[in-house]
Formats: C-alpha cells, sequence, structure tokens
C-alpha cells in the first residue's frame, strides 16, 4: 500500500516504531505521529485548498482550526460506528466535513479512492490528488 501511494505521487510519511517494557514488565510498542503530521500539515498550509486527516484523536482539533484559518478545508476520516466512538465530538465538530470509514472500506481497490473522494467532498482537481497528500 505504502508503496503504492508513494508510485501514485501521494506523500508518504512514516515513522519507525519504538519498543519498550513498561514498569509492570509488559511489552510495549510506541509509534505516534501526532507532531509529524501536524508539523506536515502547517508546511503545505500554503499550497492546498483541502486536507484530508484520518485520525480521530481530538489533538488534532487545533490544527484543524489553524488550517481553516488559512483557508483549507479539512476532512476528517474516522469511525462513529463502534464503541466507543473512535473520533472525538470536538475533532469531528471543527471539521468542514466528517467521512465513515466504513464508508472508504468499501472502496477498498486504491485506484478508485481519487473517485471516492471527489464525490464526497464535491469537486477536486484529479492531478492536484494524486501530486498532494491527502
Amino acid at each position: 500500500m505504502v508503496d503504492w501511494l508513494a508510485y501514485n505521487g501521494y506523500t508518504v510519511v512514516t515513522k519507525m516504531t519504538k519498543e519498550f517494557v513498561d514498569a509492570t514488565g509488559r511489552r510495549k510498542v510506541k509509534g505516534n505521529m501526532d507532531v509529524e503530521l501536524a508539523v506536515h500539515a502547517m508546511e503545505l498550509a500554503g499550497h492546498i485548498d483541502q486536507l484530508i486527516l484520518f485520525s480521530g484523536d481530538g489533538d488534532f482539533r487545533s490544527l484543524a482550526a489553524a488550517l481553516q484559518r488559512r483557508g483549507v478545508r479539512v476532512t476528517v476520516v474516522s469511525t462513529l460506528v463502534c464503541q466507543p466512538p473512535m473520533v472525538a465530538d470536538e475533532l469531528r465538530r471543527q471539521a468542514d466535513g466528517f467521512i465513515e470509514l466504513q464508508e472508504v472500506a468499501g472502496s477498498h481497490r486504491p485506484r478508485s479512492w481519487t473517485s471516492f473522494f471527489a464525490r464526497k467532498l464535491g469537486r477536486i482537481d484529479r492531478t492536484w490528488a494524486r501530486t498532494h497528500s491527502l
């Protein structure tokens, strides 16, 4: 998947996970990318008009607000279907749009993703979508 996205012009940001043993002796894996995603999004803000955030983390509410102040529309992709919901209410309310993750899962072929988001978000330039981070 990552190879396909990079090959087709999407910007893919990755980070190695870190393994550690917690105080109770259990092995844990950590791979938080909040800061990297926020910095990358703010660097792109002057060059994009739409950002699609695949996260439900409420910590991204202030990022969404900052992007919106710069004229960027923010759409959140997460899920309300499970219990508890995997999207923070404050992030969902801040976003310009919300897409239920299960709808994206039904569009599982990568070639159909651009057209899927074009239908969900309204008009989106195919060339722009292929050459910018979604």
